[in-house]
């Protein structure tokens, strides 16, 4: 497999752990006993919007995962259904930045609910991103073998 340029690997490793921390602060932000009170919850939902657009573009528009599956074409459907879920992944973020604001910041147990679900979805997704580029990369070494 062709190697992955060095600064290439350390934005994708950058993109991943800044939307990870962003998920974990959703997550502290939506925590029991939250409820009712009001914060900055609409405000940092719009930031992961932000984050999860570049994070999406970059894995998108710079086909990280096509390069992986250059040597393991049988696991290109899979990369397709991971892609289409940003799309999916995107729409249910924009739905709870509508649910936050009508809810004027605060924090119901329904939106703590959907939020750690959203979260949930996301992490799952992103664990499913890294096993399947670990999968390409393990056939292209098991080939040489």
């Amino acid at each position: 497999m062709p190697q992955i340029p060095l600064a290439f690997a350390a934005e994708l490793g950058h993109e991943h752990g800044s939307l990870l921390e962003l998920l974990s602060r959703l997550e502290a932000a939506t925590q029991p006993g939250t409820e009712g009170g009001t914060g900055p919850l609409p405000a940092l939902l719009r930031e992961v919007q932000a984050n999860l657009r570049r994070h999406f573009d970059f894995e998108e528009q710079d086909g990280y995962m096509s390069q992986a599956l250059t040597d393991a074409p049988h696991l290109y459907n899979a990369a397709q259904e991971l892609l289409a879920e940003h799309g999916r992944m995107a729409a249910d973020l924009n739905a709870l930045i509508t649910f936050a604001a009508a809810a004027e910041g605060a924090v119901t147990p329904t939106l703590q609910v959907q939020v750690r679900q959203w979260v949930l979805l996301v992490r799952r997704h992103e664990a499913r991103e890294n096993s399947l580029i670990q999968k390409a990369c393990n056939q292209d070494i098991g080939a040489d073998d």
